[in-house]
């Protein structure tokens, strides 16, 4: 059985910069984890990830936009107080928008 080669796919992020070490280590993890689960549905090239901090009454919410291109072009956002939960809710949204498209184009051939 031929194994199948990983797929290279191009990974940008901005906004992390003030976060330590372990909180983007951590992200990291999860966004590779994504990136191989995402691949198998749908063929995405390039995903652009901005994250945003908001000072909320001596609170930080983050927000994280992520934006992915392949077979189309794919969004996807979340507001949490948590980077590691904002960035985990965000991509789990596209995960779900992917297997969306997916289904939708399934059922029209």
């Amino acid at each position: 059985m031929a194994r199948k080669t990983p797929v290279e796919i191009k990974v940008s992020m901005a906004g992390a910069g003030g976060e330590t070490n372990f909180t983007k280590d951590v992200i990291a993890k999860e966004i590779e984890r994504s990136m191989e689960r995402l691949s198998k549905i749908s063929r995405i090239n390039t995903v652009n990830i901005d994250i945003r901090r908001h000072e909320k009454g001596g609170r930080v919410k983050y927000s994280v936009r992520i934006e992915a291109t392949g077979d189309g072009a794919h969004h996807a956002d979340a507001h949490e107080w948590s980077l590691e939960n904002a960035m985990h809710e965000a991509l789990d949204r596209l995960d779900k928008e992917l297997l969306k498209k997916k289904e939708k184009r399934s059922e029209t051939v």
